[in-house]
């Protein structure tokens, strides 16, 4: 069942997409990245390769905990956050 999912976007996410917060629909994570790429084209590049596989250095969290199984299905009141790669020194 596809449900309503808020995705927080941080950095240089947030710059692509013009959003801090979206509000997207899917049944598991991928479904939900895949319609927030729809939503900000921007974004496909920020958070896929060219062969659709997640980038490596792009954290995805579901409810605060880090996935790495975009398959992992989505339940209402779920909340994900997708960072980009964060430097320092």
């Amino acid at each position: 069942m596809r449900v309503s999912i808020k995705v927080r976007l941080f950095a240089s996410m947030r710059d692509h997409a013009g959003v801090k917060d979206a509000d997207v629909q899917g049944k598991n994570v991928g479904e939900v990245l895949d319609s927030l790429v729809n939503a900000y084209p921007l974004l496909k590049t920020q958070i896929f390769k060219e062969d659709g596989d997640l980038l490596p250095h792009v954290r995805v969290l579901l409810n605060g905990i880090a996935i790495s199984d975009l398959d992992t299905e989505l339940k209402i009141g779920d909340e994900i956050a997708v960072f980009p790669p964060v430097g320092g020194g």
